[in-house]
This record gives structure tokens, C-alpha cells and sequence, in this order.
């Protein structure tokens, strides 16, 4: 990840924080990165997926967006389309294909 957006997150993020839109923000190599694209996964070996994985970077999302409200949803997709980011949305667990960690996907 490029270092202007690995700030870009990071300014995001606590932006969000302040002005308390519901959102937190996991960036790629941050502590609960892991745990973010892993939890609420009905396949078991998706950790076990990971690690065999960690180091192509391509299958792996830039950051992992958590909205608890409909501003942070709005705000999250508003700030991957000023970077020209891909979203993936993932909702309450019922996403068992694990589309974010394709290649393509």
C-alpha cells in the first residue's frame, strides 16, 4: 500500500472518530486486520487461508471498513470513491464466498 494511502486511511480514520460517524477504520498491516477479514466466516480454514497467503498482497482489501450507522456506510463508500478505491461490501456473515479475498474480486 502506497504510503499517501496509508494517510489517507489514517486521516480518515480519525476523522471519523471525532466527529463520531459510526465507523472504524482497519487498514492492511494494522493490529485487527487479521481478525477483521476473517471473523463472521463460515469457512473455518480462512485464517489457515491467510497465512498461506499474507504475502500476495492482491487478495487481501487495502482496509476493512466496520460501519455501525448509515453516515459511516455513506462516508466509507464516499472515501473509496475519492481514491478510486473497488468496495466489496460484506454484511452480517452471510457472505460464505469470501469475494474480498479473490483476486479479481
Amino acid at each position: 500500500m502506497a504510503d499517501s494511502l496509508k494517510d489517507a486511511f489514517q486521516k480518515f480514520a480519525s476523522t471519523c472518530e471525532t466527529e463520531g460517524i459510526g465507523l472504524t477504520v482497519i487498514a492492511k498491516h494494522e493490529d485487527g486486520f487479521v481478525d477483521a477479514i476473517t471473523s463472521r466466516s463460515f469457512q473455518s480454514n480462512l485464517t489457515e487461508f491467510y497465512d498461506e497467503k499474507k504475502e500476495e498482497e492482491q487478495y487481501y482489501p487495502d482496509a476493512v471498513f466496520v460501519a455501525k450507522t448509515t453516515q459511516g456506510v455513506q462516508a466509507a463508500v464516499n472515501f473509496c470513491r475519492e481514491h478510486k478505491l473497488r468496495v466489496s461490501p460484506r454484511t452480517g456473515g452471510h457472505n460464505w464466498q469470501t469475494v474480498w479475498l479473490q483476486e479479481i474480486g
